[in-house]
Order: C-alpha cells, then sequence, then structure tokens
C-alpha cells in the first residue's frame, strides 16, 4: 500500500511548533531511483553517476533499484554490493526494504546482519517504516525477528501512534497484540487515541478503548481526546469518548 505524502506531510505541517521533518520529503535520490530503468548492460554504470550526482553510495543506489526490479535482479546486487559486513551496519538496505514492504528484502538485510532495531537519521527504525507504509506482513515479520514495537521517533511517536494517525486498523491491532502500549505520549503528549480522535477515526479509537488506552489523558495544553474530538465537530466520537470517560 502506498504512503500518502501529501496527507502525511499536512499532518506533520499542522504541528506549528514541530518543524516539518526533512525525511517527510522524498530526496532527489528516491525520486531518481524510478527513472533509474536501464539496459542490462551498462546496469551498475548508470546507477553509479547517478549516485555520484545525489551523493549517494552506489550500492545504495543499486539495492534500491534491485527492490523495484524483480527479485532475481534484487538477489544479484544483494550478493554484489553486501559482501562487505561492514555495508549490513548501515542497515540502508533493511530500511528501504521494510519502507517499500519488501518481504525478501528484509529478511536477506537480516540474514546478512542487519540490526532489526537500528534507526535512521531521523530515529525511524525498520517497523515504523513498515508501519507508516501499512505493509503489515513486513510489520509481523519484523517483530518475529525482534522489532521492538514501542521505538519512538524524534518525536516520540512509535509505530502505533502513526498507524492510528491514519486509521491503519489492522496494523494497529497487530501491533497492539504485539505489545505496543497505547498510552504512550510524544513531544506533545498526544497518545494514540488522541492521534486517532484528531483524524475522527471512530473504528481506531474503538480499538485503542478496548485495548485498554486512558481516554482521560491530556496533552501538554490540558487537551483530551474528547476535545480534540469536539474542536473538530466528530459528534459521533465525543459521545463515544464521554460515555468511556
Amino acid at each position: 500500500m502506498a504512503v500518502n505524502l501529501d496527507s502525511t506531510w499536512a499532518l506533520r505541517a499542522e504541528r506549528s511548533l514541530m518543524p516539518l521533518p526533512v525525511h517527510s520529503v522524498p530526496s532527489l535520490a528516491l525520486m531518481s531511483f524510478k527513472t533509474l530503468i536501464a539496459a542490462e548492460e551498462g546496469f551498475i554504470r548508470l546507477a553509479e553517476n547517478v549516485a555520484a550526482n545525489v551523493r549517494n553510495p552506489p550500492d545504495i543506489v543499486s539495492f534500491a533499484q534491485a527492490i523495484e526490479e524483480d527479485v532475481g535482479r534484487f538477489r544479484e546486487i544483494f550478493r554484489e554490493t553486501l559482501q562487505d559486513p561492514t555495508l549490513a551496519n548501515l542497515n540502508t538496505p533493511l530500511l528501504r526494504a521494510a519502507r517499500e514492504g519488501h518481504i525478501n528484502g528484509v529478511i536477506m538485510a537480516l540474514e546478512k546482519g542487519a540490526d532489526v532495531n537500528l534507526a535512521d537519521a531521523y530515529e525511524w527504525a525498520a517497523l515504523m517504516h513498515a508501519a507508516i507504509g501499512d505493509h503489515k506482513e513486513t510489520a509481523a515479520l519484523l517483530i518475529e525477528k525482534g522489532a521492538d514495537v514501542n521505538l519512538a521517533d524524534e518525536y516520540e511517536e512509535t509505530a502505533l501512534m502513526n498507524a492510528a494517525e491514519r486509521d491503519y486498523i489492522e496494523m494497529a491491532a497487530l501491533l497492539i497484540e504485539s505489545g505496543a502500549d497505547v498510552n504512550l505520549a510524544d513531544a506533545y503528549e498526544w497518545t494514540a487515541l488522541i492521534h486517532a480522535a484528531r483524524g475522527g477515526h471512530i473504528k481506531m479509537i474503538e480499538l485503542l478503548i478496548e485495548s485498554g488506552a486512558d481516554v482521560n489523558s491530556a496533552d501538554i495544553y490540558g487537551d483530551t481526546a474528547l476535545m480534540h474530538a469536539a474542536e473538530r465537530g466528530y459528534r459521533d466520537i465525543e459521545e463515544m469518548l464521554r460515555r468511556n470517560s
């Protein structure tokens, strides 16, 4: 399932005190991946040339290209570029595979020694990437391999909060079943319930309440999920939260 970047940016931009994270905007490198369709001969050379222009190592560009193509090419590039065990420590292949929902890529990166809980510069680990992309099977595999379901990013948001914000019911259920704390809060003290209430996601709210979410938890301004819902005119959610207060 593709991530709706417009929606993601809007959700982030709405937080006036919180700068829009650079990683939410597609880099030139990522936008260039889909333009790297080349004949088999000269494939690596083309990848290296583009890599030089976007300041990404050629191994990473080649790896990302391989994910976008067939598994056979993926395996070929993976073997060629990850002979050096230090490359596995970069963890970029795992994060890229998780973001794309590429099960084989996740398996191969982990087999090469990638740390399942190592995060990028913005503290997004592989599970966070999978959750935001709504890649349930990938997330389940990462959890099975030891991913911490309560890891938070630079804004203290967890995978569950991101799932709640986007109304990914099955993803949220998986995370909760796997031990995600429904009452953790981010830098604004917004819990998963508050994220869901702000988005008007009534089914998500039902799931969170059934899973033990604190309906009366307030953010740094003293606003509860009910207040956020009322402010946005979600009367059905407001009534549900009142009944469970």
